[in-house]
């Protein structure tokens, strides 16, 4: 698919001017490339070019990413997410899953892959929070500083209670005759002043009441942050076991491609010792070696040997590359378990504080 260089550069966040010759791009470190125009195909609406030509045109210039990119393999493996790549593809994998080479918050630089931020953050693992955290602190709390006090004079029931004491003590007064006497006030103070404990046990009572029901609150929400919790480790652990099988599935992808590549570099490497052996390039060799047939002169007997050395090598780096792929693989798979790990013994201490 042919873009408009311009604007394809632009979605990734690059600055960018044009002349007749090519076009100028700044990257992330403010410096300024050309991209050759020789690279592109030059229409009345501008360049156009395929994606991979704008890549190798960038790579070719020297261009370092946009402000905004980040590796992605580091950054990424930094913050515990599992890399891999398709080599059919020529596209990232994370967490199992193949990014698209096109879109425009992804962009490869020679060998390298770069990522916008913002995107990136959402391959990170997630962290746990409880859902229910701020509530049962807020409860705690509230329960920490109840304290019972009681001020009768504040109480408006007691004071209705009291009034209608004092109105039945003096209507018995009136009735006994002792109306305006000190004895009919006597017993009109003492009928309100009887029902201070009365009232004071029933605040009491209230106090109780609420202090039981904000317990009882937060017991629920305890047993909701453990539920919360339980769900969290369940799927980190699901994530967990995704992860382990994407990097089976890419071990074992990078295995077979390993294993096509020497049986490719061995048949290679045979035919050239059959060739150095015999003197001359058969019919065979010379369809695997693509050089023509015939005797060899010593210029070419030297250069088959250079080229046996080289894909000695070539499958030696291979196979290293294969073994540290494999080991980092098994280290952000440790990494992560113990993380988890880390994170259920922090909640059972909390559980068990409280």
């Amino acid at each position: 698919m042919e873009y408009n260089v311009e604007k394809w550069l632009s979605d990734r966040g690059y600055k960018t001017t044009s002349s007749d010759s090519g076009i100028t791009v700044f990257d992330g470190r403010g410096a300024s490339f050309t991209l050759d125009g020789a690279d592109f195909s030059k229409t009345e609406n501008g360049f156009m070019g395929s994606g991979d030509s704008i890549r190798a045109s960038l790579t070719k210039s020297g261009a370092s990413a946009p402000k905004g990119y980040t590796p992605l393999r580091n950054t990424l493996s930094a913050a515990g997410a599992t890399i891999g790549y398709d080599k059919s593809a020529d596209a990232p994998i994370v967490n199992g899953q193949m990014l698209n080479r096109n879109d425009s918050r992804l962009l490869k630089i020679g060998d390298d892959y770069y990522i916008d931020e913002k995107y990136a953050k959402s391959f990170y693992p997630k962290e746990y929070e409880d859902p229910y955290g701020r509530q049962t602190k807020t409860l705690l709390s509230e329960l920490a500083n109840m304290e019972f006090s009681y001020d009768p004079k504040s109480d408006a029931s007691l004071k209705a209670a009291q009034e209608e004491a004092m109105l039945a003590s003096k209507q018995s007064a009136n009735s006994r005759g002792l109306l305006g006497g000190s004895t009919a006030e006597i017993m009109r103070q003492r009928a309100a002043q009887d029902l201070v404990p009365v009232y004071e046990q029933k605040a009491y009572e209230r106090f109780q009441d609420e202090r039981e029901a904000k317990i009882e609150r937060l017991s629920l929400l305890d047993s909701l942050a453990d539920n919360a919790f339980r769900e969290y480790q369940g799927e980190a652990d699901l994530r967990l076991s995704e992860k382990k099988l994407a990097g089976e599935v890419q071990a074992a992808a990078d295995e077979k491609a390993f294993n096509q590549e020497k049986l490719a570099a061995t048949n290679f490497a045979n035919q050239l010792d059959k060739v150095l052996a015999m003197g001359e390039v058969d019919a065979e060799a010379a369809s695997i070696l693509g050089i023509p047939a015939g005797t060899l002169t010593a210029d070419q007997k030297q250069f088959i040997t250079s080229l046996n050395e080289a894909a000695r090598l070539s499958a030696e780096k291979m196979a290293q590359e294969i073994l540290m792929s494999e080991k980092e693989h098994q280290q952000n798979l440790e990494r992560d378990a113990k993380k988890i790990q880390q994170e259920t013994t922090s909640k059972i201490r909390i559980n068990q504080a409280k």
